[in-house]
């Protein structure tokens, strides 16, 4: 079972599994004004993504990924060469 909490540019989903208390699965953010730690934005190139991240665990589609471990996961959208999308995912 899921929930999630909608903002205007920030989607925060929760996931329970076999009962147990809701627990926080992914952050999305699409806001140019939230960045990652690294300070990674919306709006930024894919060069300034590869340049602050490196070379992504996989690309499929638009979808580049990055993995921290087993259990973070972060993926960016990217279209014509534009960081559309944020998305930090940890796995349950």
């Amino acid at each position: 079972m899921e929930k999630t909490l909608t903002f205007e540019a920030l989607v925060i989903s929760f996931l329970r599994i076999n009962n147990e208390p809701f627990a926080l699965s992914s952050i999305t953010a699409t806001d140019p004004t939230l960045t990652t730690p690294r300070g990674l934005r919306v709006g930024d190139t894919a060069e300034a993504l590869f340049v602050l991240y490196g070379i992504p665990v996989s690309v499929l589609d638009n979808v580049w990924t990055y993995g921290d471990g087993d259990y973070n996961i972060f993926h960016v959208t990217v279209r014509n060469g534009v960081v559309e999308q944020l998305w930090l995912h940890a796995v349950m």
